[in-house]
């Protein structure tokens, strides 16, 4: 999946790969990371805080259903606002739980390569996760 600028657009073509998958028989599909944008944090931006999004929210909402409705468990990264202010955070979950990212990388050999993620995500307070879900 090609992500564009645009999230609402990316959205869209998840749900719709999601459909498609299911329709070749798939039980579990994994969405691309961050799949909403291109991969930002290749640079410290303040502006691209506007991207992170309320869990449970519209995203999940439309997943939750696509999952639903096709009977399959998605798994989806996503950028969330955890509080007011640049307090987001990286959350990977499905539509029977949650997980956040545990230590966010970071360490100069990330910051010669162009990865700023302790910029925008912090360590989650959720866990270990587990699902008790089983794939039939």
């Amino acid at each position: 999946m090609a992500m564009s600028a645009e999230p609402a657009a990316n959205l869209d073509a998840a749900c719709a790969k999601i459909r498609e998958a299911a329709g070749h028989g798939a039980k579990v599909v994994c969405l691309p990371e961050l799949f909403r944008t291109p991969y930002f944090c290749q640079k410290e931006d303040p502006e691209l805080f506007a991207l992170a999004e309320a869990i449970p929210g519209p995203s999940t909402e439309a997943l939750g259903w696509e999952a639903r409705r096709n009977s399959v468990v998605v798994v989806a990264s996503l950028f969330e606002r955890r509080a007011p202010g640049p307090v987001p955070q990286h959350d990977r979950g499905h539509r029977h739980g949650r997980h956040a990212l545990g230590p966010v990388p970071q360490d100069a050999h990330s910051r010669r390569s162009g990865y700023y993620e302790k910029y925008y995500f912090t360590p989650g307070d959720l866990g270990v996760s587990r699902f008790p879900h089983r794939v039939r």
